[in-house]
């Protein structure tokens, strides 16, 4: 509904649900009229006076801006296009995610990049200035480490990283762990692996250092058979893994007064829009064409150059659309981990249920600290790819169907 409805001009049964396709129109004329109004950028350097407010410091990162708007407009066209939305393989829904994605993609490397963004740069979590950032939230102070820690540092371990995520990292060289030419070796499984590994999760062995101080870690990590963080025990995580992406590297629960910060989340951010660019530009026109400004390759090497360099993989998945295709898959899978969009991401890719149905696994130490098996954590077991509708959104209207897979749910 586009306008207030009252009870006397249309009765409940009447309230019918619109098309998908009508409601991704009826998003992007939002977007539409929102440009019209809203300035170029929230940032902290001055544009001309009528395109961008100026302020001190990113309090104004949480405001929409047409930066912010024509990024939304990349994210849905790129949904909009994904098998599970488009059965006809309409393929302008590709070419319009990545020209919104590009505009966005130029403004940050031409009007911030002459303000010193640099696009190489590692993501601050704790910085609510972060050049990374087109639309930010904040985050209480210390939400996120005790949800992350074992209880032994002071959490609960509430959410946890899979096998299957530590796997999707590549190796230091661009090459997938299956890969031969990788130079993995399952009895020093985490040595040798892309910098985002380490960025982002902690595993058997691993410190957590204040501040990136090495010298004097303020605790480390024992998930060995019998050790202080092994699964089983009350408050570990069931896989042997933890999070460190989003904690703040000064906190320690155990200090008399513990350092807190507040944590930056990238609603939208760069890399984002990398990902969808590299993903719709190789869709709508293949890996290498750049006739954008960019080719979808060059998107891609922005993400994985912070942490592999030569990136020989890259270059030869890019002789074909669907190596490539694959790549950039697995690219927002470890690329936005925790973040929140792998559900969705696995969802819009599927074309039906089982393609999202699989099994998650946990590692399991031995004493010396190897990786002995793997075990079964749990098999995912949607009836569908939708959700339920809530049974009292049935109780407003006689008009809905349920979601197929759910039909117990009304």
């Amino acid at each position: 509904m586009t306008e207030p409805v009252g009870l006397d001009e249309m009765a409940p049964e009447e309230l019918a649900r619109d098309s998908y396709d009508d409601c991704v129109r009826q998003i992007l004329k939002d977007c539409d009229s929102a440009l019209v109004y809203l300035p170029l950028a929230n940032r902290d350097f001055a544009l001309e006076p009528d395109e961008s407010s100026f302020v001190g410091g990113g309090i104004r990162y949480k405001a929409l801006d047409r930066v912010t708007v024509t990024a939304i407009k990349a994210l849905t066209y790129l949904q909009w296009a994904s098998p599970a939305f488009n059965p006809t393989g309409d393929v302008s829904r590709y070419q319009k995610a990545a020209e919104y994605a590009a505009e966005v993609i130029k403004y940050k490397l031409e009007v911030e990049g002459s303000y010193g963004f640099n696009p190489a740069a590692a993501v601050q979590w704790t910085d609510l200035n972060s050049p990374e950032i087109i639309w930010r939230h904040s985050t209480d102070n210390t939400l996120y480490e005790p949800y992350f820690y074992p209880s032994g540092f002071g959490g609960n371990a509430t959410v946890v990283p899979s096998q299957n995520l530590v796997d999707a990292f590549p190796m230091a060289n661009g090459y997938p762990i299956d890969d031969p030419r990788s130079g993995y070796d399952m009895a020093n499984p985490y040595a040798g692996r892309d910098r985002r590994l380490d960025d982002n999760i902690f595993y058997h062995g691993s410190s957590s250092y204040r501040n990136g101080v090495v010298s004097a870690p303020m605790y480390t990590f024992d998930m060995s058979a019998d050790g202080a963080d092994v699964a089983g025990k009350q408050g570990t995580g069931a896989s042997n893994y933890y999070i460190k992406k989003f904690v703040f590297a000064g906190y320690n629960p155990y200090d008399a007064v513990p350092q807190i910060q507040a944590h930056c989340v990238h609603v939208v951010r760069w890399a984002h829009m990398l990902l969808v660019y590299a993903e719709a530009a190789n869709e709508a026109f293949g890996p290498l064409d750049d006739h954008l400004g960019l080719s979808a390759k060059d998107a891609l090497a922005y993400i994985r150059s912070r942490s592999i360099s030569p990136d020989p993989w890259l270059d030869e998945c890019s002789g074909s659309r669907e190596a490539f295709a694959e790549l950039v898959k697995n690219e927002w899978r470890v690329e936005t981990c925790f973040e929140g969009t792998r559900f969705f991401n696995v969802r819009r890719w599927a074309k039906d249920v089982s393609e999202i149905n699989v099994t998650v696994y946990g590692a399991s130490i031995n004493k010396a600290g190897y990786i002995n098996t793997f075990h079964k954590l749990h098999t995912l077991s949607y009836p569908s790819l939708w959700m339920p509708i809530p049974y009292t959104e049935f109780r407003k209207t006689g008009a809905l169907t349920q979601n197929a897979g759910w039909e117990s749910w009304k």
